[in-house]
């Protein structure tokens, strides 16, 4: 299984003075070594076991995440189908990043798959859900990370078969707590509604 997740990095202008380019660097570069040691420790051993591997993939010169230039640098095998968790991602994306990730997956051998999550279009939700996603979309920009794309459900699961994807599965907060959370004894639940969970297959 392969994990694509984010890590906290902000946009800094090209133009920017090359000190300050050159810092952004050094901190990408520690954030490459921690992680390891983080995933580490959580698993309770001090290297990582047989065929897990941890590819960091960006840099001041490449902000754009290239998920194939970072698999094949990895030693990822492109010939064996692999599961892909793209978890917390999707809605700081631009369409064409998030089109470029899914091309990749897509090419991969049948059995492949991918699961993510996505926001959903603002005028699919209630009024009380607007007021949420307002309030939590001026968070996450005043943090540097605005939200970018929103998705309907039907249209994005017709863009995954057009990108090659032969089965699409869409779970809206009510299936999720069903499946996952359902008799659970600290009553822990999905809310909100603000966002939905997607899973396709090669």
């Amino acid at each position: 299984m392969t994990m694509l997740r984010r890590y906290e990095i902000y946009s800094v202008d090209p133009n920017a003075p090359k000190d300050l380019l050159a810092r952004m660097d050094e901190s990408m570069r520690h954030a490459q070594r921690w992680i390891p040691e983080v995933l580490h420790s959580a698993i309770g051993m001090n290297k990582s076991p047989v065929g897990l591997h941890f590819v960091g993939r960006f840099g001041s010169e490449e902000m754009l995440f290239s998920l194939a230039a970072g698999l094949e640098q990895g030693g990822f095998d492109f010939h064996l189908p692999a599961f892909f968790s793209w978890l917390g991602v999707t809605p700081y994306l631009t369409r064409e990043s998030f089109v470029a990730t899914l091309s990749v997956v897509a090419k991969m051998p049948s059995g492949s798959g991918v699961v993510f999550d996505f926001a959903v279009d603002r005028k699919l939700l209630n009024l009380g859900q607007r007021l949420a996603l307002y309030v939590l979309a001026r968070r996450v920009a005043a943090a540097g990370e605005p939200f970018q794309l929103f998705f309907r459900p039907a249209e994005l699961a017709k863009e995954l078969r057009d990108l090659g994807f032969h089965r699409t599965e869409i779970l809206d907060t009510q299936e999720i707590n069903a499946r996952y959370f359902k008799d659970r004894a600290d009553g822990l639940r999905v809310g909100g509604g603000l966002g939905q969970l997607m899973s396709a297959w090669v």
